[in-house]
């Protein structure tokens, strides 16, 4: 088993790379075998370093006594532990593994640096029964590729080195080895979907087809590989619809055929970090782009994501808070000032010349956001309205309201860092400062 670690570790160019190593390690028998591979093979690269990272998930009463076996089995092999108590109770009516399992990743994700690897004992079994679960659940492609071996990780990389080898071979190795493992009674838990596979279906599985979970983490790499190639083809289609902004534009999208159109918007969501919407609610997404008005303005929303459509163009984010009522105001010296409803941060900076005129600043400016009826007068021209202002510069209008608005007593003096009005640019010889806004969504 530790030879494939070598070749991948010979052969792939992060890993190469790579001079900290993190086993996840649970105290199971997966985890123990990955560490004591791990311990045999990564003195062989120079410069390495391996730690035992254990996630003390506290849904046990044994949990206590799990963290120190392990952490006296990393002693016993003369690797370097860390350990993490994290909070894993799940809200009212989610899954408890699921719950476990975001604790876990959290906890792992903040434990590692860039270039970083963190291995986990997922093995042939696992991939076959995360298939079998996706083919239930109605996955797509992408579900049913399962587990990648080796994909980003936060800053950092996750391996899964022991993909390829079943369980029992894993187990075989601990036996010949004589380590020492605990088993988590929760693994016997049929009411929990992936323990019913494993004690119940797979077994009966392989009793008429004995290569059962290695024909079906086959299968998972096949799916695996359709889906590298319809990212391909999604790569080249928002190239192509993309307008002269970059943005993907609705008329280019809808000229693509219905499953181009869906495959493409998935691409581009997973790259922004969103979820993707299910079947159906693509669907309906597709289907309300498709009867939009040319000129119109657009939403649609799904758990986590948000679509949007305007002049042509579309937006794609996490659901944006009420933006701020009217009546929010704040006093403002020039200090960092968080504003409300995930709408950014102001600051000042130095500026050579021209800028906002620091004296006014010093006294004080009112930020508020818009009522209606606003207007300044821009350093060259007469006196607009911002509504005006906004659409000629193709402000998108769900940021309109929550641009932040400076005002010195009653009149407006300037408009986030977008325009100063210019009765209150600072004239040569005055001392200025530039208004900086930032952390807001895009306005274009």
């Amino acid at each position: 088993m530790a030879t494939p670690m070598l070749e991948a570790l010979r052969q792939d160019p992060i890993l190469q790379k790579a001079r900290h190593f993190i086993v996840g390690y649970s105290g199971g028998i997966d985890s123990t075998v990955l560490l004591h591979l791990c311990r045999a093979v990564l003195p062989r690269r120079r410069g390495a370093t391996l730690v035992a990272f254990h996630v003390n998930h506290q849904l046990h009463r044994d949990a206590s006594q799990w963290q120190m076996h392990c952490a006296s089995m990393a002693g016993e092999l003369g690797v370097r532990f860390e350990s993490v108590v994290v909070d894993a109770s799940p809200q009212t009516g989610a899954s408890p593994e699921a719950a476990a399992r975001q604790a876990r990743y959290a906890a792992l994700a903040s434990y590692i640096d860039a270039g970083d690897v963190i291995l986990t004992a997922h093995n042939e079994d696992d991939q076959a029964e995360t298939l079998l679960l996706q083919m239930l659940r109605g996955g797509g492609v992408a579900g049913q590729a399962g587990m990648p071996e080796l994909h980003r990780f936060n800053a950092g990389w996750q391996w899964r080195p022991l993909l390829h080898w079943s369980r029992q071979a894993i187990h075989d190795y601990a036996v010949m080895h004589d380590l020492q493992w605990f088993d988590d009674p929760s693994n016997s838990d049929t009411r929990i979907d992936r323990n019913y596979l494993r004690k119940e279906i797979l077994p009966l599985l392989r009793r008429r087809w004995p290569a059962t979970s290695r024909v079906l983490a086959r299968a998972a790499r096949h799916a695996a590989t359709a889906q590298r190639l319809q990212d391909q083809l999604a790569a080249i289609d928002l190239q192509q619809i993309a307008d002269s902004s970059g943005q993907p534009s609705r008329s280019r999208l809808l000229a693509l055929d219905d499953e181009r159109q869906a495959n493409v918007l998935r691409h581009w969501l997973v790259a922004a970090g969103l979820p993707v919407p299910s079947t159906v609610q693509m669907k309906t997404l597709l289907s309300t782009l498709a009867s939009a008005r040319g000129d119109s303005e657009t939403c649609f929303d799904w758990p986590g994501g948000q679509l949007r459509l305007f002049r042509d163009r579309l937006y794609a984010m996490s659901p944006l808070p009420v933006a701020p009522g009217s009546d929010w105001s704040a006093h403002w010296h020039g200090e960092t000032l968080p504003l409300p409803a995930a709408c950014g941060q102001l600051e000042i900076q130095a500026c050579a010349q021209g800028g906002f005129r620091r004296a006014l600043l010093d006294a004080g400016l009112t930020v508020q956001f818009r009522r209606g009826g606003e207007g300044l007068r821009p350093a060259a021209g007469a006196t607009r309205k911002l509504r005006n202002l906004y659409q000629e510069a193709g402000i998108v209008p769900w940021m309109r309201q929550r641009i932040p608005l400076l005002f010195v007593e009653d009149r407006l003096a300037a408009v986030a860092d977008l325009w100063i009005d210019s009765a209150f640019v600072a004239p040569t010889g005055e001392t200025g400062v530039q208004i900086r806004w930032y952390d807001h969504p895009p306005l274009y």
